[in-house]
Parts: structure tokens; sequence; C-alpha cells
């Protein structure tokens, strides 16, 4: 009898340990440091070169309307009703943006009111293939 409550308390021992250990091991598998709040309204100014277009300029305002953690959604506003929605996160100052035009933004917070980097479109048939350079500023 002595034996198996002895077996029982070393067994109650051992998983206690493990699940500490798993508990640690979940703490460990942070993806990155805490990440700005980036929700608010920026203004995009944009520098493009399409193939069937040519090069041109112009700025359309950024929401970010959700974040968790280092995620985050919202849309570009096109015009009065218009809005291409995108997901995107940030690691660090590196923000990489992805719309549902499969169009992808690479960029570097320079600081917590200013995104700066690059976009590449996929092929559409009125435009042609399309990168741009970006400057981002947060309005609110």
């Amino acid at each position: 009898m002595k034996f198996k409550k002895l077996a029982v308390c070393l067994l109650s021992i051992l998983v206690l340990i493990i699940s500490g250990s798993a508990h640690v091991l979940a703490q460990e598998a942070d993806v990155g440091p805490a990440s700005p709040d980036l929700r608010g309204t920026w203004n995009t100014v944009h520098e493009d070169y399409c193939s069937l277009l040519g090069y041109f300029t112009g700025s359309l305002p950024m929401v970010i309307t959700d974040q968790t953690g280092g995620v985050f959604v919202g849309y570009f506003q096109e015009g009065p009703t218009d809005r291409i929605y995108f997901n995107g996160a940030v690691l660090y100052n590196q923000i990489r943006i992805t719309d549902e035009g499969n169009a992808i933004m690479t960029g570097t917070l320079v600081n917590l009111n200013t995104i700066m980097g690059t976009r590449s479109e996929p092929y559409e048939p009125e435009d042609g293939y399309c990168t741009s350079r970006f400057k981002a500023n947060r309005i609110d």
C-alpha cells in the first residue's frame, strides 16, 4: 500500500513538472516583442510605374481598423465609397501588408507615425504590372 501511495505521489509530481515545463515552453513560443498600436488613419502618398500606364503619383487614405498583437486589418479608401481591404503584420520595425487584389506592401516603421516602403501588384489587364514606393503618415 505504501508503494502505491508513493507511486501516485511521484506520478503527481511528474505531471506537475511536465505541465510547468509546457507552460514555460508556451511562453517561449512568443513570436516577437510587443507591437506598437497602428490603429488609425494614415495618409499614404505613392510614386508608381505600371507597364501599361507609365509613371504617376497619388495619395490614398489607409485605415487600420483592428489589431491584435502584431497583426492588423483595415482598408484603403478609394473615392467616397470604394474600399480595398487588407491584412498585415508588424515585427520589430518591419511591416508587410497584403490586400484583396493580391498586392504586397513591404515597409519599415520609421517611427510611430511614419511607414515607408514598396508595393508590387500582380498583372491586371487595365494596368499591366505595377510597382511603387510609398510613405504613410498617421493623421489620427
